[in-house]
């Protein structure tokens, strides 16, 4: 987000590979590897919502609708590297 709390207008093309169970989720012509556009500045909390318009399987099976976070058995990398090493999901 940009200082003034509003997402910039320019947009960013993320891709998400999924693992194991979760690629039995999204359609098949989408493989294992999601691409979702996101605005510049956006979180991985950000890229989490969007899963719902991509996969709503998909979407419960990542996140805890009820408490608000992550799956226990859930692990996100950015570039490489935890997202619990970041900053969590404001990675």
């Amino acid at each position: 987000m940009s200082a003034s709390g509003r997402y910039s207008r320019y947009f960013m093309r993320v891709h998400v590979k999924l693992a194991g169970v979760l690629k039995s989720l999204v359609r098949k012509e989408e493989s294992d590897i999601l691409t979702v556009e996101l605005p510049e500045g956006a979180k991985v909390r950000d890229l989490i919502q969007q899963l719902y318009f991509k996969s709503v399987d998909l979407y419960k099976r990542v996140w805890n609708v009820d408490k608000n976070c992550l799956m226990p058995d859930i692990v996100i990398f950015v570039n490489g590297v935890d997202i619990r090493l970041l900053s969590g999901l404001d990675t």
